[in-house]
């Protein structure tokens, strides 16, 4: 895959890597001419760097980066003189640049009000769904109004989000789905093997059931517990961390566990770095959100490794998992259907061809060599 010869400014608000920074480390091997601006000093930062990429930070205040899309006019008044300095920024850094591509909403609204200055095309990576459910009226009315007006192209991450983007009203020169890709190379197992070998001993033969990811409501946790108290003979883990404003869902969790008489069933691991050496131990993978997610970066990953992966019936997963071919399909927050196709997944005959059909799923539409590919292709015709 060659590299595109434009000037390209890639940009987000944040310095630790998420979802959207993942995808744009693996986003900057399709550009030869490219540059970093982080408006947060991070890992983020280091990350880039080592890969041989400009990278830039222009550390704004707290104020800034900690107002959240479900938030209110009155806390984006606050943040006004912090945006007028990203915006000053942004207007410097984009004097070498013909394109810009934002990969968080907060970099895009920068780059968007200061786009009648610096003039240049704005490519933005729209990494969510737009809902009730995840903006505030006043979030969502900020990004229709701006969209409309400043963003040349608004990439969404699947049909779905797509879709529900149409839905909400929004609209832009163009809209284009691109899949978040993944990195098909099986990544190397940790050299501490030590939590693993203690799960392991803790599993026995019994079948263990994974699910990753945030603990959060929406990311329906509660579910899975629910479903595991229907399955007597199997194990389970939970691998994903914590925010603060999620601690008391998280006690809730560990509450109902116990009241399931679960304990010796479900062990909460907390974040792990390395979550592939906790996907490789697992017999199946669960993905249990209970609002409709924008992709499922957890299930490609899942599928590369040959997992069988059971997951909602809404959004984003309904593209990347094909039902009774490469996984399972249930009902968001049917913690009975759950049950009964974990037991199904778990004896189908056919297992083995539907893992490899899984993995070759991930491979040939959700590569990080794929995204690059399509990305190359917007970008010449931006």
């Amino acid at each position: 895959m060659s590299a595109l010869n434009q000037k390209v400014l890639f940009t987000t608000h944040v310095g630790s890597p998420g979802g959207a920074e993942i995808k744009m480390l693996e986003l900057l091997n399709a550009v030869e001419q490219r540059e970093v601006l982080l408006f947060e000093k991070g890992s983020l930062f280091d990350t880039i760097k080592a890969k041989g990429v400009p990278v830039i930070v222009e550390d704004l205040n707290k104020g800034f980066r900690q107002y959240k899309r479900e938030g209110s006019t009155l806390s984006a008044l606050k943040v006004i003189p912090s945006l007028f300095k990203a915006s000053v920024s942004a207007i410097r850094h984009a004097r070498n640049y013909e394109i810009i591509v934002c990969m968080s909403q907060k970099s895009f609204v920068v780059f968007a009000l200061s786009k009648v200055i610096h003039r240049k095309k704005i490519v933005w990576f729209m990494n969510d769904i737009v809902s009730s459910e995840h903006f505030s009226g006043f979030s969502r009315t900020v990004i229709k109004s701006l969209a409309r007006v400043f963003a040349d192209t608004v990439v969404l991450n699947s049909k779905s989000s797509l879709h529900e983007w149409q839905a909400a009203g929004m609209h832009s020169k163009r809209e284009v789905v691109i899949y978040s890709g993944v990195n098909t190379t099986r990544p190397k197992p940790s050299e501490d093997t030590s939590d693993i070998d203690k799960i392991k001993e803790w599993q026995g033969n019994a079948p263990l059931i994974g699910m990753f990811g945030r603990i959060t409501h929406w990311k329906g946790q509660h579910v899975f517990i629910e479903a595991l108290s229907k399955l007597p003979n199997h194990k389970a883990i939970v691998v994903g961390g914590t925010h603060f404003e999620d601690d008391s869902y998280a006690s809730s969790l560990a509450e109902r566990a116990a009241q399931l008489k679960l304990s010796n069933q479900i062990k909460f691991v907390g974040h792990r770095a390395n979550i592939f050496d906790y996907i490789d131990i697992c017999d199946t993978i669960v993905h249990c959100s209970v609002l409709p997610e924008p992709f499922g970066r957890v299930i490609v990953e899942a599928m590369l490794m040959e997992k069988i992966v059971i997951a909602t019936a809404a959004g984003g997963a309904t593209e990347i998992v094909k039902d009774e071919e490469s996984g399972y399909l249930y009902p968001p927050g049917d913690a009975e259907e759950l049950a009964r196709k974990i037991k199904v997944a778990l004896a189908n005959p056919s297992r083995q061809t539907m893992q490899r059909s899984a993995k070759r799923r991930a491979e040939e539409l959700f590569s990080s060599d794929k995204m690059c590919q399509d990305f190359q292709q917007l970008l010449s015709s931006v």
